[in-house]
């Protein structure tokens, strides 16, 4: 997925994509073009974008959309997550880079075209950022989540849910999200 571009500079990046109509990532010196979304990976974003929203104030975090870039301190990248949280009252925002720089939760909906992408490179970067507890991939042509958690020894712990019954428990915070609600809004071929 990573072109063989030639490198630009993280500046140079940065004042591209701060006039740019269309969003792009950077790993590495490369530039990275976001491609659009499907509907059901627009579905799936918002709402879990909504079910996050619902406990946001009760415990203390701020949610994010795609709009929101998280930079990696692993060779500087830049990314746009899906969707990311951070704690409400501790969240590091970088002026210059208009970067999160200590997301907690960060959440890809994956997609065929960058599905490895974001499973290699950009899982890669993100465990290199300090802050961060908790990852999930979300399948959107069939009900399937794998979600990595961070335990006290520093290690990521896997965990997969494949049933519309089936409950992610959020590590970070005291939230349960049946797929069922994750789902609402696909339509799945076998049905």
């Amino acid at each position: 997925m990573v072109s063989t571009l030639t490198k630009i500079s993280e500046d140079e990046y940065l004042e591209k994509e701060f006039v740019a109509f269309e969003k792009s990532e950077y790993f590495d010196g490369i530039i990275i073009p976001m491609a659009g979304v499907s509907y059901d990976h627009d579905g799936i974003t918002t709402e879990l974008l909504w079910l996050f929203k619902n406990f946001a104030r009760k415990y203390s975090f701020r949610v994010f959309s795609c709009d929101m870039r998280v930079c990696s301190p692993l060779v500087r990248t830049y990314f746009y997550p899906d969707i990311s949280l951070a704690m409400a009252d501790n969240e590091e925002f970088d002026e210059k880079s208009k970067c999160l720089l200590n997301p907690v939760l960060l959440i890809e909906v994956l997609s065929g075209s960058t599905e490895m992408y974001d499973k290699r490179e950009k899982w890669k970067a993100f465990r290199a950022i300090e802050s961060l507890k908790e990852y999930w991939f979300v399948a959107q042509d069939s009900p399937y989540i794998e979600q990595f958690t961070k335990n006290n020894q520093g290690e990521w712990v896997y965990k997969d849910y494949s049933e519309m019954e089936a409950v992610v428990e959020c590590k970070i915070f005291p939230i349960s999200l049946q797929l069922r609600d994750i789902y609402a809004q696909v339509r799945f071929k076998n049905q």
